[in-house]
């Protein structure tokens, strides 16, 4: 797959939007060498398509509260400077408007898609895995009560905030 970055994409059209195969016919990469051979003289991305899940993208005051409701059970991301987090959830776990109510945004289906964590995504931010998707036996989360009652919670005022140290849990987080 191509996946536009630095403003262009790798492929000869080079102003592609969306991630695309270049390589016709389709080649399978096993060995670093064949990616070099074939990816070296361009920047490479990875894209994962989101027809089997959704993504909640939500900001470090929810991210942080959610993370802890959910724990080691659904697989998690984090970038390192907006300090956004990234939920890969069954699909319709979450209202857009829910999501969008908190700062955030629910993306899914199969025209959309994101970069996989640990590629640079068009925000030039870079995810990580916090919770990697092999700890969740590659199973997306579908906790939608749990999810919905962090999503509800406005209050964030130091008495009822989820984290009194949510600096110190987000930096853990990134080391």
């Amino acid at each position: 797959m191509a996946v536009r970055r630095d403003g262009r994409c790798i492929c000869p059209l080079r102003d592609c939007a969306e991630p695309h195969i270049t390589l016709r016919p389709p080649v399978l990469i096993s060995h670093g060498r064949d990616a070099d051979r074939h990816w070296g003289t361009a920047g490479w991305a990875i894209a994962l398509v989101t027809q089997p899940f959704d993504v909640l993208r939500l900001p470090a005051s929810y991210g942080a509260h959610l993370h802890q409701v959910l724990g080691s059970d659904c697989p998690t991301a984090i970038a390192r400077s907006t300090k956004m987090w990234q939920f890969f959830l069954k699909p319709g776990s979450v209202s857009h408007d829910d999501a969008s109510a908190a700062g955030g945004e629910v993306i899914g289906g199969s025209s959309a898609w994101i970069a996989a964590p640990g590629t640079e995504g068009e925000d030039a931010d870079r995810y990580r895995w916090l919770v990697p998707p092999n700890l969740t036996n590659w199973q997306v989360n579908g906790e939608a009560d749990a999810i919905r009652s962090v999503l509800a919670t406005t209050d964030w005022s130091a008495a009822n905030a989820p984290y009194r140290h949510l600096p110190a849990i987000i930096a853990r987080a990134l080391r």
